[in-house]
């Protein structure tokens, strides 16, 4: 891969060492409104409503391999295969 994804926050703990061991850049997941600048969004049902995640707008480059490091599988599915950037 080029890049990690990785889902707040025990995705984080997972990703960042992952990362560096792999020597690639860690895109960071988090909850709406964490983030300090502009985002790209994504919404999931949960079974007691709606959450929404988002990652900067400038984390992954057109064309990059991501490889989505998260510790639920049911928000992985949902993010991309809703998305309408998933490939």
């Amino acid at each position: 891969p080029d890049r990690l994804a990785a889902i707040e926050s025990r995705g984080f703990l997972l990703g960042a060492p992952l990362a560096q061991r792999l020597g690639i850049g860690l895109a960071l997941v988090r909850k709406a409104g964490k983030l300090p600048r502009e985002t790209e969004a994504v919404s999931y049902a949960l079974e007691y409503g709606e959450a929404t995640v988002e990652m900067h707008r400038d984390a992954i480059r057109a064309g990059e391999r991501i490889v989505v490091i998260d510790d639920e599988h049911r928000l992985l599915t949902r993010c991309c295969h809703g998305s309408p950037r998933a490939a």
